[in-house]
């Protein structure tokens, strides 16, 4: 029971956003919390067909969570981890159907179709891992980790097996996040929202490092390979910025609404992001013109614990975004198709039965 390899029965509920009309598929419904990956993340494998996700071993207060895959028409709910195999802070691979992750202080790599593990490296400095990425051609896995020695550092393993580095010892705290077309990565050296140097950028073998230009983020992530990042702007600012690490002035993209998380499009043309104070729905944002409309509503309690934030992200051809909601009384992941009419208000201004934009609350 509960045994990696288990394929669950399909929970799919469909449903339409009343106002927008988008069409959302419930992908979860059992009384197990569920929660998407990070949306800093990909929540997708490389060919769009799946989703990884995290979910209860079973219902009750501290059961632990394991790894899911489910495919995008709810089909295919398979267990991948269990107590005897377990993967902590997975990142799905941009070129295979894999999963790299951590087991304490061992990186794997998980095929998610057969199951296989290949352990690819070791790091005995390291006594676990914790916010993790890849670089966007599955060279380096990145880790923040905590040492033996009480520290805290970043920890790069070749994905071939041939190098462990351990950079960057008592300076990093969260948040690892690698360019996806790029060699550099951020990451936070403090959790204190006035520190001048708080979000932080070097190259992938720990050299440059400096602060990054902008350090007002509420939270952030990369503009997806434009090799800028994007982010909503602390309170009390309300908007959304961009800025490349290698510039001085932040670019709003979009102001006037309560932007809360965001993730980009691989192509960096959209932005999707949840809100709160107010909650006015998952946003849709064209970055070019600035122009956003509501895509749906997560209805959502928005509280503790992390999986009841929405945390939107989009899939890797950007057609669809993928969002956390409690809205059950448990929190399940759901997948919006985003309609072409919104799109194409969006891109072209040209408004059609009634105005979304901007800032419009429906």
């Amino acid at each position: 029971m509960f045994a990696r390899g288990t394929t669950y029965g399909r929970e799919v509920v469909e449903m339409t956003d009343p106002v927008t009309c988008t069409f959302i598929l419930q992908l979860t419904a059992a009384q197990n919390a569920s929660a998407k990956l990070y949306f800093e993340l990909q929540s997708f494998l490389c060919d769009d067909r799946t989703i990884i996700f995290h979910s209860q071993r079973f219902p009750g207060r501290g059961a632990p969570m394991e790894l899911f895959r489910v495919d995008v028409d709810g089909r295919n709910l398979t267990q991948l981890t269990d107590e005897q195999h377990p993967l902590e802070h997975p990142v799905p691979a941009w070129t295979t159907r894999s999963v790299f992750g951590l087991r304490r202080n061992v990186l794997i790599r998980l095929d998610v179709d057969t199951l296989e593990e290949t352990e690819i490296a070791r790091c005995d400095d390291v006594v676990e891992g914790a916010s993790s990425s890849l670089s966007g051609d599955d060279r380096f896995f990145f880790t923040v980790a905590a040492l033996r020695s009480g520290d805290k550092a970043i920890v790069r393993f070749a994905t071939d097996g041939s190098d462990v580095t351990v950079m960057l010892r008592g300076i990093p705290v969260n948040h690892v996040n690698a360019d996806p077309a790029g060699t550099q990565f951020t990451f936070n050296r403090s959790l204190d929202p006035d520190d001048p140097g708080r979000i932080q950028i070097c190259d992938f073998d720990g050299g440059n490092l400096r602060a990054f230009p902008f350090q007002r983020f509420a939270h952030r992530s990369w503009l997806g390979r434009t090799g800028r990042v994007q982010g909503p702007l602390a309170a009390p600012a309300r908007g959304i910025g961009s800025i490349a690490s290698d510039e001085t002035e932040l670019r709003i993209v979009a102001g006037g609404s309560s932007f809360w998380h965001t993730a980009s499009s691989l192509d960096g043309k959209w932005i999707a992001s949840d809100t709160n104070w107010p909650d006015v729905g998952i946003q849709l944002v064209h970055v070019e013109s600035g122009r956003y409309a509501c895509l749906c509503k997560s209805l959502g309690t928005n509280s503790d614990p992390q999986h009841a934030h929405p945390h939107p992200s989009f899939n890797r051809a950007g057609t669809h975004v993928l969002f956390n909601s409690d809205r059950t009384g448990v929190p399940q992941i759901y997948l919006a198709a985003i309609p072409d009419t919104i799109r194409t208000e969006l891109e072209t201004g040209a408004l059609t039965q009634r105005q979304r934009w901007p800032g419009k609350v429906i």
